[in-house]
């Protein structure tokens, strides 16, 4: 078997602008612009001490790359006019048999040992929001998908325990998207 993880880091420019929420929920020390870095590299390190050897990483700003990738294989997706992607580590010991940048859909995947590993930021539409944006987003990541290859799909899903994006992806036969938080 082999541990992956996946974790929304939530980036600067998003929580400073204000246009996100409040992001209440967040410890008040690590609200201030560069505080969640050097946690977010602290959680690192103690997944690969307990053997995760594949990260998904979304809200990645370009000034923590080198820091979040020392010792791992990284890849890094950044979508257009967004100053944050998406961040894949990946134990140096794992052959990537392909990677594909699917930044328009703020999304990147790779192939390690005949399995997708996808990562993708959902982008957040209301449950009942007709032409939903985040639907049509995974409908697509889904589509260019082998569906002879099996997949594991690691994303911020922008959605609630029952809502259209988990709904959408059990459809689609993954497992496992249930939750009782939202994400």
């Amino acid at each position: 078997s082999m541990r992956i993880a996946t974790w929304n880091v939530l980036a600067d420019c998003f929580m400073l602008s204000g246009e996100h929420g409040s992001y209440s929920y967040v410890t008040p020390k690590l609200m201030y612009p560069g505080a969640r870095l050097q946690h977010t590299q602290h959680v690192i390190e103690e997944l690969r001490i307990i053997g995760t050897r594949i990260i998904m990483l979304q809200e990645v700003e370009p000034h923590a790359l080198s820091v979040l990738s020392q010792g791992w294989q990284a890849f890094w997706s950044i979508r257009r006019r967004s100053p944050a992607g998406q961040l894949m580590l990946i134990a140096p010991e794992l052959n990537v048999q392909q990677y594909d940048d699917m930044s328009p859909l703020s999304t990147c995947r790779a192939v390690i040992g005949g399995i997708d590993f996808v990562n993708a930021h959902i982008a957040w539409a209301p449950a009942d929001a007709i032409g939903h944006s985040g639907l049509k987003q995974t409908r697509a990541i889904l589509a260019k998908l082998d569906d002879k290859r099996p997949a594991a799909f690691l994303a911020d899903g922008n959605d609630r325990p029952g809502g259209p994006i988990r709904a959408l992806l059990q459809e689609a036969g993954f497992d496992n998207v249930v939750g009782s938080q939202p994400t």
